[in-house]
């Protein structure tokens, strides 16, 4: 269990403690393990450890082993499982107190594979389940993965549907164990994809019959990418100069001043700003910039503007109405030629270029619409103007790039 400062008291009941110690290891967590030939060379964060049934099989095998949990009573049963294998010093060391959504302890890059089976579904605010996947990809390394499973919000407990929380869009009541934090997979992976956190494998779901109802579960395992990266301040930062920059054109002034924090950011790197309208999702602006041609702040601070007052698509932002709206970010690597069959969806944005074409798709995109890869090639056919299928052509150069994602929270 992971949750809110101090742990429900469901948590913390014994009854908790053994049922979910009796459970068995995990079996797609084992035929992960199989495949790190020198476990001792691999570390592993077992977020929401719950009694330990997984960390017990980790411990044994010999891998880097590290476990947290917000309830006492898990974290105590954890230790008195694994006590015998790592010694009572490094149990200690190794089996912690803490929150899933602050990972503090570990540095940057330092772990190769997390566990969280059961963890993401028990944040109850969008701060603490966007906090919890930042952290979780801050911690892995470059090729690491996240081994997940969450519960889905068509879950029925009671044989009755969840409610979702009034003013909460991914917040539901009806469990026993509280609030849950519950979403599809769909924008389980573009949420996931936007801290660079990428589908090894395509994302799957399971039902299970309850004693009283069904449970659906979300199953996913992801890979961390090694695209440049923006630290959380940058990124508060930039949305900052985004808004800020359309609220200097609409009163007629200069462009805002860059923050000291956004000072190192001087590599040219192409960006687009997205605008929405957050209760209805309507799009109200999106313009950006590629390939690079000046420094991310100064890109961004151009960008917004152009989203908010140059998209033919849309009349422009008004002074009224921009406190509302959603500001999105979406900071580009380089396009470099990439083949169709190469594509993968959530991971790649695609740019289709050459004689007097011009197409370009955020990597969001074809997650947003449940596209597959032949429907997102065709798509960006059409956005380039040109029939579906033009891909094809061989006087048109397909390029595939990637992108770093964050929004207004």
């Amino acid at each position: 269990m992971m949750s809110r400062p101090g742990s429900d008291p469901f948590w913390e009941s014994a009854e908790a403690v053994e049922r979910f110690a009796a459970r068995q290891p995990d079996v797609r967590l084992l035929e992960l393990l199989d495949k790190y030939p020198d476990p001792s060379e691999i570390r592993v964060l077992d977020l929401g450890c719950a009694a330990g049934r997984n960390t017990e099989v980790l411990a044994a095998r010999g891998f880097d082993l590290y476990a947290v949990d917000s309830s006492a009573a898990m974290v105590a049963r954890t230790r008195e499982r694994v006590a015998g294998i790592l010694g009572a010093e490094e149990v200690d060391r190794r089996v912690l107190l803490g929150r899933m959504e602050d990972l503090g302890q570990f540095a940057d890059g330092s772990v190769s594979l997390v566990v969280a089976l059961g963890v993401l579904h028990q944040a109850d605010s969008d701060e603490q389940w966007i906090r919890t996947i930042e952290e979780i990809s801050r911690v892995l390394r470059a090729g690491g993965v996240l081994l997940l499973a969450a519960w889905s919000p068509r879950s029925r407990p009671d044989g009755e549907p969840v409610r979702k929380v009034v003013g909460e869009d991914h917040v539901y009541e009806g469990f026993h164990s509280g609030r849950h934090y519950l979403v599809e997979s769909p924008p389980l992976d573009a949420a996931l994809a936007s801290v660079g956190l990428l589908p090894a494998v395509p994302t799957d779901e399971v039902e299970v019959e309850t004693e009283r109802g069904r449970r659906v579960t979300i199953n996913g395992l992801y890979e961390r990418t090694s695209r440049p990266g923006t630290s959380r301040p940058m990124r508060g930062a930039l949305l900052a100069l985004a808004r800020s920059a359309v609220e200097r054109a609409l009163d007629g002034g200069p462009p805002p001043e860059i923050a000291p924090v956004l000072e190192a950011l001087t590599e040219p790197r192409a960006a687009f700003v997205t605008i929405r309208d957050p209760e209805s999702g309507r799009l109200r602006g999106c313009r950006g910039e590629c390939p690079a041609r000046r420094p991310l702040p100064e890109c961004v601070s151009r960008v917004a503007v152009s989203a908010a007052l140059d998209d033919p698509r849309f009349p422009p932002v008004t002074r009224e109405e921009l406190p509302a709206l959603r500001f999105e970010i979406s900071a580009l690597t380089a396009p470099a030629p990439i083949q169709p069959e190469d594509v993968v969806v959530g991971e790649h944005g695609l740019l289709l270029s050459g004689e007097g074409v011009v197409g370009l798709l955020l990597p969001q995109v074809p997650v947003e619409q449940g596209w597959s890869r032949q429907e997102y090639l065709d798509g960006l056919c059409i956005k380039a103007g040109v029939p579906p299928g033009s891909w094809r052509r061989s006087e048109l150069t397909l390029s595939g790039f990637e992108a770093e994602v964050w929004a207004d929270e």
